[in-house]
């Protein structure tokens, strides 16, 4: 009919605008298609018509505000190495006092000024800032933890790139792929090894399309 006709051109219309670039290309980043390929319909019920599910639950801190902000201090760090001595110190299996420093320094600035700190423009309540500001130690601690484990496993690796994006063309050029990778790291033997980091949940190898399509 004429009314499904305009629907379906006011579709496409979005589609194009949201997706696809000045040359007609589309647009895919790891975002959408692991949203899209894990139910097509929430996909398009979300990205385009902007229909958000409702819940009861109210979240006093989004857990988007705590990713922005633990992203932001690792950027710092990460950034802070690469531009000093490029390889990860860890002196007898223990962080060394100038990455504690740093984080304890960091953590204060990016925690006392989100999200100006993290150049986000999202908006935060009064309330929600207070509850964000409660929480620097934990985060401060949650950073400690995590930098031990992360030396464990990559101590003497060198990095390479940190949220660099990237971009390749696919086959066919009718689309092009990307995105921002968290980290990426060299081995001592030369291998390449890409990491990206989760605030809470870790994905499903089965299903998350993240880090295949980084590779």
């Amino acid at each position: 009919t004429e009314y499904e006709n305009k629907i379906s051109e006011k579709i496409s219309s979005i589609l194009k605008n949201k997706f696809c670039d000045k040359n007609g290309r589309l647009r895919i980043s790891a975002t959408n298609l692991n949203a899209f390929y894990q139910n097509p319909a929430n996909w398009f019920f979300e990205k385009i018509l902007k229909i958000q599910k409702e819940s009861m639950e109210v979240k006093i801190i989004d857990d988007v505000f705590l990713g922005i902000i633990y992203h932001e201090i690792i950027k710092r760090l990460f950034t802070m190495i690469k531009n000093s001595t490029q390889y990860f110190e860890y002196p007898e299996n223990k962080i060394s006092q100038k990455y504690v420093d740093f984080i304890f320094e960091n953590t204060k600035d990016v925690v006392q000024n989100f999200p100006e700190s993290t150049n986000s423009q999202k908006t935060i309540s009064t309330l929600t800032k207070q509850i964000i500001l409660s929480q620097e130690k934990i985060i401060y601690q949650n950073l400690i933890n995590l930098l031990e484990e992360f030396l464990n496993y990559f101590n003497g690796y060198m990095i390479k790139s940190i949220e660099e994006k990237f971009t390749m063309n696919g086959e066919p050029s009718e689309y092009y792929l990307e995105g921002d990778i968290d980290c990426v790291l060299l081995s001592p033997e030369d291998k390449i090894t890409i990491v990206d980091f989760k605030t809470y949940n870790f994905p499903d190898k089965k299903t998350d399309l993240q880090i295949p399509l980084y590779v």
